[in-house]
Formats: structure tokens, C-alpha cells, sequence
């Protein structure tokens, strides 16, 4: 029997668990004036402490969603996807009084990319935290029996969301791979470096 997953849950599970690849707060800690580097000023401690943190808590509370779904399940994502949200703010506040002395995604790569990235994942933290506030999706969570724990199989994408998980933490444990290749990029495209 094919379980009954409400209209937008795949969604929900699939942008919380891309929230994994937060953990490049780890990686860029180094970077930061208070723990020895010369990229980004003291403040961004904060920032980057609730990223790792938000990018390590990621894959339980997807499992917790995806397996377990129930009242305190949902309590739990609400306030969980409350605070990834308010640290985009955060680092888009911080951005603003204190921008990073280099650019951290590579010298051709335009200022502005911090700030699009920052607001391309807020944006899709609202509307994770928007869907779990869906009747449809409130009412799966709520109606649960808690008790009774889903097999992976039987999730959306047949938890294809662990994939994701995996994907996101990779790409945030080796993110200076990636930036360093849309730095690559935006030379081949023109961009003269800052």
C-alpha cells in the first residue's frame, strides 16, 4: 500500500534537508578575525555558529519529519526552521555593517554573490516554514500517531531526502571546492578579479 503523504511534504523535506550543507559554518570558522583568520570580522561568529549548528541538526530533524511525523515533531521543525531563518537575517545583516575583506566564494566572483546566496536560502527557509504551516501538512503532523515510526521506504521519494542530506553535507564539508569552482567560472565569463 502506497502511503498517503500530503501535497507539498516531499518539498518540505527536501529543502530542510539541503539545510545540511550549513555546516560549512565549520569550515569557514578559521576565516573569522577572533579565531585567527583574516576573511571576516569577529561578528561573523554568530552567523557561522548557527549555521554549523542548524547544518548538523538538519539530518535529525529531516528524519524526525519524515518517519515520526507527530505533535512534537512538528513543534520541534516549526521553532527549528524559525531560527534557520532568522540566521539568513542574521548573516544578511551582518554582511551588510560587516562584509568580508575577501570575497569567500573567490576573487572573480562578484560581492553580490554572498548576498544572493544568503537571500536565495532565506527565501526558501520561508517557504519550508510556510508549507509546514499548510492545514494539510499541520494535520499530518498533529493527527500522527507519534508512536507508530514510518520506514524510510515508505517516505516521500522513498527517501530519496537521505540523498539529499548527503549531497548537502558534502558540498558543504568541501565548499571551498566548490567555490573555488565558481571562481573558475566567473573568470571564464569575464569577471575581472577585486
Amino acid at each position: 500500500m502506497k502511503p498517503n503523504h500530503p501535497r507539498g511534504l516531499t518539498l518540505l523535506l527536501v529543502i530542510s534537508a539541503w539545510m545540511t550543507y550549513r555546516i560549512l559554518g565549520f569550515v569557514f570558522a578559521g576565516n573569522v578575525e577572533a579565531l585567527g583568520g583574516n576573511m571576516m570580522a569577529s561578528a561573523w561568529i554568530i552567523p557561522l555558529g548557527q549555521d554549523a549548528l542548524i547544518g548538523m541538526t538538519a539530518p535529525a530533524i529531516v528524519y524526525l519529519m519524515a518517519t515520526r511525523p507527530g505533535f512534537l515533531t512538528y513543534a520541534l521543525s516549526l521553532a527549528w526552521l524559525w531560527w534557520g531563518n532568522v540566521d539568513f537575517v542574521i548573516g544578511l545583516i551582518t554582511e551588510t555593517y560587516y562584509p568580508p575583506a575577501v570575497g569567500p566564494f573567490g576573487p572573480h566572483v562578484p560581492d553580490s554573490m554572498l548576498s544572493i546566496w544568503l537571500y536565495g536560502n532565506l527565501a526558501a527557509g520561508i517557504y519550508a516554514f510556510c508549507l509546514l504551516l499548510t492545514p494539510r501538512i499541520r494535520s499530518y503532523f498533529v493527527a500522527a500517531d507519534s508512536a507508530a515510526a514510518r520506514r524510510i521506504a515508505d517516505t516521500p521519494l522513498r527517501g530519496g531526502w537521505v540523498l539529499v542530506i548527503v549531497g548537502a553535507g558534502l558540498m558543504g564539508l568541501f565548499f571551498p571546492l566548490v567555490a573555488a569552482g565558481m571562481d573558475m567560472m566567473f573568470e571564464a565569463l569575464g569577471f575581472q578579479p577585486r
